[in-house]
């Protein structure tokens, strides 16, 4: 008796598994959970274009100024030192500098450089006996350039 019972009852138990109804419309979404760790960090991508490099001026110990600025129409420029930048006399280091370039490639050339700025120049000179001027010449006119001085 024991045995017919408990078989009606596991009989009866997988009919009513077996006869399930339609499923219903899903409820509303919950909360969302905490926040995860974060992942591993991914490869570093590829870096980035360089630009140009500027003007290096001359090496030693000192003050070091720049002037910059767009030669004149002429093609000139020039700086005026203080004077504690020395004298006719006791001239300091300088250097002059030109942006040149096709407009993809771009870069600073030294004054007088054979290849890319052979007609221009740097010198230095006193218009008045007492202003120390470095000055540039064979320029283009509104291009770019520096005077660095180093005293």
């Amino acid at each position: 008796m024991f045995r017919r019972t408990t078989m009606a009852a596991l009989v009866v138990a997988f009919a009513v598994g077996a006869c399930k109804g339609a499923e219903g419309p899903a409820g509303p979404a919950g909360p969302a959970g905490p926040q995860g760790p974060a992942g591993v960090a991914g490869p570093q991508g590829p870096a980035g274009p360089t630009g140009p490099t500027g003007p290096t001026g001359p090496a030693g110990p000192g003050t070091r100024i720049q002037f910059t600025g767009q030669f004149a129409p002429d093609g000139t420029a020039f700086a005026d030192l203080p004077a504690a930048a020395g004298s006719i006399a006791n001239l300091p280091n300088y250097e002059c500098f030109l942006y040149v370039g096709d407009g993809t490639t771009n870069f600073w050339v030294r004054a007088g450089d054979p290849t890319f700025s052979p007609g221009s120049t740097c010198a230095a000179g006193s218009p008045n006996g007492t202003t120390l001027r470095v000055a540039m010449a064979g320029g283009t006119g509104g291009a770019s350039y520096a005077i660095v001085v180093v005293y």
